[in-house]
């Protein structure tokens, strides 16, 4: 009895002590704050754990790991737990704190493997893997640059480890970027209802008036059928000419029928553009079949949009142009050569062209020119609409 004593008392006293080295003693447990809760407990495979208070999660530690303790000769060694300890806590809630006590699996080396695996599978790496001991193999390892990092650790990681590397790594650089797509802006909307947003002019820049003869020369806005603003002139009959256009419209046909110096222009001045990006344009066009169904738009009839951007230099930004030097049809000129080349032929029904303006400045002037100068020479015009980015 009195040898077996001693050695049966050194025996307890360096199991207790392996179980205390298993676990962490604790010590190193980090505290987020009140709002974010505390970082799921890592540490011992096996051991169900529960974390109480905000944003905290209740997990099972995985079974797989380990703690072994022997002695002999009265000196005791251990070997830390390893494994995917941590796959148990650590992630809901509790990654948002400071993940503390996650960190504190032994020595940060095999248990911080364990805690910031299973924390960054949670809601977020910063729960276990950006512990105190998170600066180990679990911060720096699976928990903090693995998938943890990539959840909602990155926010939880600006705890106490959060300048390590998991907060700086996949989770912290994960939520911000998506915001910056900015606000659209209108900055022209013309679907022609009335003539009062734009000025007429003629090819002389001369002050210039819409006008219809009744038949084929008329420059004007139209109901699509037999009404309409055409300078107090009859409107013509464009019943059944053009479909894919909603209520008024623009209409155009040989517009030096009448004596109007070629070719018909009308601007939206100064438009405010100031601090937007992205600016484009868009509208719809039509061109109507013909009367004896051919095509008969010529290389020298045209229709072209400019910018003016603080007063400087028009930039064609879209010309529709005949794609053959008589008789064609109309077509986007693409490369600026006179002729019409682009792959959308303009018929009878609308078609809807988009295309970025590339210019900033403070204001713009939209400019619009016509040059249609016989019978079946003629296109319908809507939604003239100019957008940017603030």
């Amino acid at each position: 009895m009195q040898t077996l004593f001693p050695r049966t008392l050194s025996f307890l006293f360096g199991t207790a002590i392996a179980v205390l080295a298993a676990q962490g003693c604790g010590d190193d447990e980090a505290t987020g704050d009140d709002d974010d809760g505390t970082g799921g407990m890592g540490g011992t495979g096996g051991l169900p754990v529960t974390v109480s208070g905000p944003g905290s999660s209740t997990g099972t530690m995985a079974s797989s790991s380990t703690t072994t303790a022997t002695t002999t000769g009265g000196v005791m060694t251990t070997s830390s737990s390893t494994g995917m300890g941590g796959m148990g806590t650590g992630g809901a809630g509790g990654g948002m704190g400071t993940g503390g006590a996650g960190g504190t699996m032994g020595t940060g080396g095999a248990g911080g493997m364990g805690t910031g695996g299973a924390g960054g599978m949670g809601t977020g790496g910063a729960g276990g893997g950006m512990g105190t001991g998170g600066m180990g193999a679990g911060g720096m390892g699976t928990g903090g640059m693995g998938a943890g990092g990539m959840g909602t650790g990155g926010m939880g990681g600006m705890g106490a480890g959060g300048m390590g590397a998991g907060g700086m790594g996949a989770g912290g650089m994960g939520t911000g970027g998506a915001g910056g797509g900015g606000t659209v802006v209108t900055v022209l909307n013309e679907p022609f209802v009335n003539d009062a947003a734009f000025v007429k002019l003629d090819g002389n820049g001369s002050v210039a008036a819409f006008f219809s003869d009744g038949g084929a020369d008329y420059w004007g806005i139209t109901d699509g059928a037999t009404g309409g603003n055409f300078g107090g002139d009859g409107a013509p009959n464009l019943t059944g000419d053009y479909a894919g256009l909603m209520g008024t419209f623009l209409a155009l046909q040989d517009l030096d029928g009448e004596g109007l110096a070629l070719p018909a222009v009308m601007q939206w001045q100064s438009l405010s553009i100031a601090n937007l990006t992205s600016l484009q344009l868009s509208f719809k066009l039509a061109e109507a079949a013909a009367s004896d169904q051919n095509d008969d738009m010529d290389a020298g009839d045209f229709l072209r949009f400019e910018a003016i951007v603080d007063g400087g230099a028009p930039v064609t930004i879209f010309e529709f142009r005949g794609d053959a030097n008589t008789n064609g049809v109309f077509r986007e000129d693409t490369d600026l050569d006179g002729l019409g080349d682009g792959a959308v032929a303009v018929g009878p029904t609308a078609v809807t062209f988009t295309k970025p303006i590339g210019l900033t400045g403070t204001t713009l002037t939209l400019v619009v020119s016509a040059d249609l100068n016989s019978g079946d020479e003629d296109i319908a015009l809507d939604d003239i609409v100019v957008e940017g980015i603030n």
